[in-house]
């Protein structure tokens, strides 16, 4: 018996069932029979047709791995590999198969919704012997990883399925995994990981900063003296360190322009090791989105003065509208320094009260719909307990109502709201039967409130308050 437990501690014979996806030609199989009998440049390999299953041994773990060769029709069947799954490695080759990629896992993650253990996601990215190789930031930003993070634990790893460079640095992650959630990725050379010597420095020196104090130079410059174009460039040179709540929110409103969200700011400054706490930097990176934009921002230095209730010039201000959303978990949870974790101290507020509130007659309108992420909710509830045609004559009505009591009309905004919450009861036809609490777990990205900015540009929303306005960004996902 003793023995058996010192089996068991040591993992010897322990058996995990993998699975082995990925976009076609993105080197799975080479990789399995790397693994199995040895890499070798030489190698070749035929396109799977149905699968390839072997099985391999590392570090006291045997995988079981199956290798799917799904083409386009069949990839929704990946569904009947993930019930006994214990781990996904997910392939992936050149940025033109994104979303191949994107589509197949999406059906990777739907299939997994309903397997009751931790599933770590390890994503090789083969081909990094060659100039055209995916970087890291890119992955994150096609795949959307950072939410797939908050409920799976993702490693990103660079390698060459050919020649076995990075593989077993890969598989050593879910050799060493013991469940929890968040987003890794491997410590090599590439983007996002250099730290270069700093000419410049922080207007925020109280906040945390994710790199090294480095040596004085002789002459730096404030991040807050920096007009938009040189800060821009100081940030993609990784010269601004530390980074404080002005330079996160400086950012934010910088790629809100182009159309980007809070998310993907905070993880394109992550990946630029100058996150140092992911919750506080989203706190503030989201705050940049809670003010409508003029047609033009000329210069956010002076649209920030110009909202001083945005961004706070003094700190402790600043601490205070933080401790508002938050509580001292934020600084005792290890991993919310690693994830973005949604305020604790918000008002829990179910779905029926939510309706009820929208549903009353009497009284001046109170702000519970002046959110995207509410008009969503409103949109969802509806569809759950109508036909389409009827929620969306619903809709309608329950906002006119309140327009006539203060609150603004946008036939854009209430239309996006309902597409987005029709594709999500689409994807995931449990949700029927579900709150939207479970829409904010497996749809994250539907529920920001920057959402609506990846579809279109400020412009764009200002036409389209009293009538719908076309997306200017990309299509509306269907």
């Amino acid at each position: 018996q003793s023995y058996q437990k010192l089996r068991q501690t040591l993992g010897v014979n322990e058996q995990k069932r993998v699975l082995l996806v990925g976009p076609n030609g993105a080197g799975k199989t080479c990789l399995l029979y790397g693994l199995k009998l040895g890499f070798d440049e030489t190698f070749t390999t035929m396109p799977t047709v149905g699968f390839n299953v072997e099985t391999w041994t590392h570090k006291f773990k045997t995988f079981t791995i199956w290798d799917l060769g799904l083409r386009s029709k069949a990839r929704p069947l990946v569904r009947h590999y993930t019930p006994d799954t214990d781990m996904v490695i997910f392939m992936l080759h050149r940025s033109d198969a994104f979303w191949e990629a994107e589509e197949l896992l999406g059906y990777v993650c739907h299939g997994l919704e309903d397997v009751n253990k931790d599933v770590p996601f390890l994503f090789f990215l083969n081909f990094k012997d060659l100039p055209i190789h995916i970087n890291m930031l890119e992955a994150c930003e096609a795949l959307k990883l950072q939410d797939l993070a908050k409920r799976h634990r993702v490693h990103l790893q660079p390698c060459c399925a050919k020649t076995g460079e990075g593989v077993l640095e890969g598989m050593d992650f879910l050799t060493s995994f013991r469940g929890g959630k968040g987003l890794t990725m491997a410590d090599c050379d590439g983007p996002g990981k250099e730290t270069g010597a700093s000419g410049y420095r922080s207007s925020d020196p109280a906040e945390p900063s994710a790199a090294e104090p480095e040596p004085a130079r002789s002459k730096t410059l404030a991040a807050a003296e920096l007009p938009d174009d040189v800060f821009l460039q100081a940030f993609q040179d990784r010269q601004l360190r530390p980074f404080g709540p002005s330079e996160m929110m400086r950012l934010a409103l910088l790629k809100r322009v182009e159309g980007s969200s809070a998310l993907a700011t905070l993880e394109t400054a992550r990946l630029q090791g100058c996150v140092a706490h992911a919750t506080r930097m989203h706190f503030w990176a989201a705050r940049s989105f809670a003010a409508p934009l003029p047609e033009k921002i000329h210069d956010t230095r002076s649209f920030l003065e110009a909202h001083p209730e945005l961004l706070p010039k003094l700190d402790a201000e600043r601490e205070a509208l933080i401790r508002q959303a938050y509580s001292e978990k934020i600084d005792r949870e290890a991993t919310w320094a690693h994830m973005v974790v949604p305020p604790d101290l918000e008002t829990a507020d179910d779905d029926a009260s939510f309706w009820a509130r929208t549903e009353q007659d009497a009284g001046a309108y109170t702000g519970d719909l002046d959110s995207f992420c509410s008009l969503v909710r409103l949109a969802f509830l509806l569809l759950k307990a109508l036909p389409r045609r009827e929620a969306i004559q619903r809709l309608d009505q329950v906002l006119r109502r309140w327009e006539a009591k203060g609150r603004p009309f946008h036939d854009t905004r209430q239309y996006v709201a309902l597409q987005l919450a029709h594709l999500a009861l689409t994807q995931h036809p449990s949700l029927q039967e579900k709150p939207f609490t479970r829409l904010q777990e497996l749809c994250p990205e539907l529920c920001e409130e920057d959402c609506i900015y990846k579809y279109y540009s400020e412009k764009a929303l200002s036409q389209g308050q009293s009538s719908f306005q076309a997306p200017d960004l990309q299509p509306l996902p269907s």
